[in-house]
């Protein structure tokens, strides 16, 4: 079995095999050029400083998700997905924000201003999640 340890090369294995698919063209050019936007994304949170195995584990989910993805829509959802949403209790991710890709949004926007409660409450949920580390 191959060693899977780069985002670059999860890419280049999936666009191998939406070549090999029995997709229609249009399909493998939607789902060709979802793979370059996430690679794009994923460059940026390289620069940003996000570790090699947090973008490894997003690169690895949305690849997977844009392969299985079948109209212009679902893979939209994947590259851009909505907000966890918050009901007053308690925050709902969306199916497509991978928990690893939520930490990355958490912490952004806690750069940009300090969190309520349950927003931070959140973020330690996803970095529990995550990182499988205890807070206490």
């Amino acid at each position: 079995m191959k060693r899977r340890n780069d985002y670059h090369q999860i890419i280049a294995e999936t666009l191998q095999d939406i070549a090999a698919s029995n997709r229609t063209e249009r399909v493998k050019h939607l789902q060709s050029a979802a793979l370059a936007e996430l690679e794009m994304t994923l460059n940026r949170y390289t620069g940003l400083g996000y570790g090699p195995a947090l973008l490894l584990a997003i690169a690895i989910k949305k690849s997977q998700w844009i392969l299985e993805a079948a109209t212009k829509k679902e893979i939209q959802a994947i590259l851009n997905p909505q907000a966890p949403i918050y009901d007053g209790n308690k925050f709902y991710p969306d199916k497509y924000m991978h928990p690893e890709e939520e930490a990355i949004c958490w912490c952004e926007t806690s750069l940009r201003a300090p969190l309520n409660e349950a927003g931070y409450n959140r973020y330690m949920e996803v970095f529990q999640q995550v990182f499988h580390k205890s807070l206490e």
